[in-house]
């Protein structure tokens, strides 16, 4: 059984559920449990925990609680859903769900501290005093704020609620918006609010080639600075919490840069990530070109360090969305069946980003890991950047 398979009948199982029809979802939940293990889908859990919940006999006060808690529409089930439409370049369907990302997350918890603000009515573009505020962590902030660009903004007054850490960075682009990192927010300063993931009703099935319109802070062509025989490096290892779900062996990575012994290489890892990976590669007689930026307070270091090299190759990460806002040559090595990888799914033929020009994207599968592709797809869209 192939994965998307898997997923179909992981969507036909909380279907069953929501119908309360138990006897056959068991017997569902069953076969797809011989799966599970190969596509490593913490999804499948979740729905089979709550499965034997629900169908549990004499246990009604905790169904019932369940029940009011997330309701039958299992709204988590509904943004995982919406993200794997959306790893289809299915826009309309995708976004139509993606509401469903605003339960229970750590930002709408923040800005639930404003009650005033939540009460505010959507915005729907109207030419009124607007509040955007942050719902996602920095990389989907990066993607999303900047299609604000597709908007007539004349006679709008937006104001832009978004974290510290990149509070400088999109100032240099949205210099006419005024921007704020604290809770100190009146109400009655705003007609309409909007979270920046909702700016995503933009995009359709029709227009989504206007993705390639939004702009980055400089040009491909501008980085004057950087040195043509270095590459920036991140590489998720063991000392990631999420390393099982976005990286592969490290062998296989070596592998991969056999191809770049003329190049030095500068790790964008942090922390004891990043001496582990400067080792690695320098046991493997990789030249390294070590810094001592701190790039996790002081998110503009990523850019002084990528402004030094000629491309950076990465696995998921926050810094490949910062790459891409700025422009710089990137490769995304993604897990395709990680259903937060659905940006790097909308790729073209060519493997070029839609959100991000400067952005190419190779997916991997941990239960069938096809070196000999990655590695051909890899040499052949480096080879462009020489």
């Amino acid at each position: 059984m192939k994965f998307y398979k898997f997923f179909e009948k992981t969507l036909y199982l909380v279907k069953l559920i929501e119908n309360y029809n138990f006897k056959e979802a068991h017997l569902l939940a069953k076969i797809l449990s011989q799966y599970k293990k190969k596509f490593n889908n913490d999804l499948f859990d979740y729905y089979e925990f709550k499965l034997n919940l629900l169908s549990t006999k004499n246990n009604h006060s905790i169904n019932n609680f369940y029940i009011q808690k997330h309701s039958v529409f299992f709204p988590n089930f509904k943004y995982d859903l919406a993200r794997y439409y959306l790893a289809q370049l299915k826009f309309e369907e995708g976004f139509s769900l993606f509401h469903y990302r605003l339960i229970e997350t750590p930002k709408l918890k923040k800005m639930a501290q404003i009650p005033s603000i939540m009460l505010l009515p959507e915005w729907n573009f109207e030419k009124k005093r607007i509040l955007i505020w942050q719902d996602f962590s920095i990389g989907e902030t990066i993607l999303f704020i900047r299609l604000l660009s597709l908007v007539d903004l004349n006679g709008c007054h937006l104001t832009i609620f978004i974290e510290k850490k990149i509070l400088n960075i999109f100032k240099s682009i949205y210099q006419d918006f005024d921007f704020i990192c604290n809770n100190q927010i009146n109400s009655q300063n705003y007609d309409f609010q909007l979270p920046i993931g909702s700016l995503s009703k933009l995009i359709t099935n029709q227009n989504f080639n206007d993705l390639k319109k939004l702009p980055s802070i400089y040009p491909d062509n501008s980085n004057t600075q950087k040195n043509s025989q270095t590459i920036a490096l991140l590489f998720s290892d063991e000392l990631d919490k999420n390393f099982k779900d976005k990286s592969f062996d490290i062998k296989e990575m070596l592998r991969l840069l056999e191809n770049y012994r003329d190049f030095s290489f500068i790790i964008l890892n942090r922390g004891k990530s990043k001496k582990n990976l400067e080792n690695i590669l320098e046991k493997n007689n990789h030249k390294v070109i070590k810094h001592n930026y701190d790039t996790f307070y002081k998110i503009e270091n990523i850019i002084k360090v990528l402004n030094f090299t000629n491309f950076f190759i990465c696995t998921s990460c926050t810094e490949a969305y910062l790459a891409g806002l700025y422009g710089f040559k990137t490769i995304v090595l993604y897990n395709k069946i990680r259903l937060s990888n659905w940006a790097w799914h909308q790729s073209d033929s060519n493997n070029l980003n839609y959100w991000f020009r400067s952005v190419y994207t190779v997916p991997f599968d941990k239960t069938n890991f096809d070196f000999s592709s990655i590695n051909a797809t890899v040499t052949q869209i480096t080879s462009k950047f020489n």
